[in-house]
């Protein structure tokens, strides 16, 4: 991955995702993932798979969390950085 960051400077937003997670990037996520970053100015990064907040575990196994949230830790991606 950062290699591939590394070429991608110029970009608003990179995305870092495994082949597996690439049915996830629909048009709506992608708009959704944009419009995270303009609400919250100062994000750098947004992980969509599980996170911790102290010890709880939230979004683990395929479990859905309905909304977004800030977390102290990211545990799985796929991840977005700006």
């Amino acid at each position: 991955y950062n290699r591939m960051v590394k070429f991608s400077q110029n970009a608003e937003l990179v995305f870092l995702a495994r082949d597996v997670d690439l049915p996830l990037f629909t048009p709506q996520y992608i708009a959704s993932v944009q419009a995270a970053f303009k609400e919250h100015r100062g994000l750098a990064m947004l992980g969509s798979g599980a996170g911790k907040v102290s010890t709880t575990l939230y979004g683990a196994n395929g479990q859905d969390v309905e909304a977004f949230m800030f977390v102290d830790k990211l545990v799985g991606g796929p991840l977005v950085v700006r």
